[in-house]
């Protein structure tokens, strides 16, 4: 009579261990993920949602290079700039004195020079050649380096801007005072002493010459003299009113508002 042989069953007392041995996830899972994911995880414990090439891999890393190459040489252009000098501005030919001019002298080569200033350096009118302003009578003392501007002379350029047909007039003045209170493009009145007739009544100041501050008023005594624009005229009453020996007693200067 032959014996089969049978497994032996486990007892009730290893069946609990048993099944609890079987729920425990493979690879020390715990907790809701009872298994690993189908790509593995990542190093922070993370799954992976698909395979990692190896050319993923270099394209991430080429990525990454290249970003921190174009963020050193920014840094290194901005660090160049920083330590490289400002660029110098070579400036425009500007026509300066080179020593003391003094009212009523004639303007040669040996009192200018061609200097490179900034261009706001530049006052309106400013020379660049100095051939403008060779054989120019100045209106008004130059000190030296001063720029040399057009409205510095005596002559057609002060009668720029006015109608055509007016006519410069040097007045003699014995008020200093009121000489150092006019300023060019300042309207006067002229009048006849005594009567009060108005000689020119709009006259437009040109330039004012202190008693003794130039060429012009030597031998004048403490005469100024006041350079107006005035009609033709205006100009014929003017010298009526100065006489033969040129005069101040026969008008009076009304400063216009």
């Amino acid at each position: 009579m032959r014996r089969v042989a049978t497994a032996a069953r486990p007892s009730a007392a290893a069946r609990p261990a048993a099944s609890a041995a079987a729920s425990v996830p493979a690879g020390g899972a715990t907790g809701g993920d009872l298994r690993d994911p189908p790509w593995g995880r990542t190093r922070w414990g993370r799954p992976r949602w698909g395979p990692v090439s190896r050319r993923r891999r270099w394209r991430r890393s080429q990525a990454v290079q290249l970003v921190a190459v174009a963020l050193v040489a920014v840094a290194a252009w901005v660090t160049v700039s920083a330590l490289l000098p400002t660029p110098v501005d070579p400036g425009v030919a500007t026509v300066v004195a080179v020593h003391d001019v003094a009212l009523g002298s004639t303007l040669t080569a040996a009192d200018v020079r061609v200097e490179r200033r900034r261009a706001d350096e530049r006052p309106a009118g400013a020379l660049d050649d100095v051939s403008a302003g060779l054989g120019q009578v100045v209106s008004g003392p130059v000190l030296a380096g001063e720029i040399v501007t057009a409205a510095r002379f005596r002559g057609a350029t002060q009668l720029a801007g006015l109608a055509p047909g007016f006519v410069a007039v040097s007045l003699p003045v014995a008020d200093g005072v009121l000489l150092g209170t006019l300023r060019p493009a300042d309207i006067v009145s002229v009048l006849a002493a005594g009567t009060g007739q108005p000689l020119a009544a709009a006259a437009r100041v040109l330039t004012t010459e202190l008693a003794g501050s130039g060429v012009l008023t030597a031998g004048a005594g403490q005469q100024g003299h006041l350079v107006v624009a005035v009609t033709p005229d205006e100009a014929r009453a003017l010298a009526v009113a100065m006489g033969a020996a040129g005069a101040p007693g026969g008008f009076l200067v009304a400063v216009r508002g």
